[in-house]
């Protein structure tokens, strides 16, 4: 069992509990299966019938920052408009610390389109770097994904490197692009790896 993430979690489900839209917020996934590791994120499904769930996944970032620490965010708009999830990365010194919430609805609500869940390039790069690091850790076949990631960023010969590779380069790419409010968390993700690879 991992206290600190139960404790993140747990605050997390307090703050939004909190907010006047939500109906009732619940942890799944790994946390209330009692199957997490290191490497878990936190999955958390927040009802907010009586109000738009696609445009609350757009405002929640914003509604719980002063409370959560939100180091970045990233919105899943291949899930859109049949899911509204967006991933928050919340600890500046573990880059797997990442609250993925579900915002549902009864009625399901489809006002909000791919196009309005804009993600920004690095903020995205960094969610999926992260992704396919626990991944690769964890052992999966996570092969395809981390070419799909460096070719995204115009790595060359992708064909020819293996996962090691292409994540290290990945990261030199974050790295190099990172904003002064991000360099300590990617740099976090640079002692994960080096701990990891």
């Amino acid at each position: 069992m991992n206290l600190q993430l139960r404790e993140m979690a747990d605050k997390c489900m307090n703050v939004i509990s909190s907010l006047p839209m939500v109906k009732y917020c619940e942890l799944y996934g790994s946390i209330a299966n009692n199957t997490e590791d290191e490497f878990s994120d936190i999955d958390i499904k927040v009802d907010v019938s009586g109000y738009d769930n696609g445009i609350f996944m757009l405002e929640v970032p914003h509604l719980i920052k002063d409370k959560i620490n939100v180091i970045y965010y990233d919105f899943a708009p291949g899930l859109i408009p049949n899911s509204y999830i967006v991933s928050i990365a919340i600890s500046i010194d573990n880059p797997f610390a990442i609250v993925d919430i579900n915002c549902i609805a009864i009625p399901h609500c489809t006002t909000v389109l791919k196009e309005h869940a804009v993600n920004d390039v690095f903020s995205h790069t960094l969610k999926v770097w992260v992704a396919n690091l626990k991944h690769h850790a964890r052992g999966y076949d996570c092969y395809d994904d981390i070419v799909r990631m460096a070719k995204r960023l115009g790595i060359k010969d992708t064909g020819s490197k293996d996962e090691e590779e292409l994540l290290e380069e990945t990261l030199t790419w974050l790295e190099e692009n990172q904003t002064d409010k991000l360099e300590r968390y990617v740099n976090s993700c640079r002692e994960k790896f080096e701990e990891l690879v």
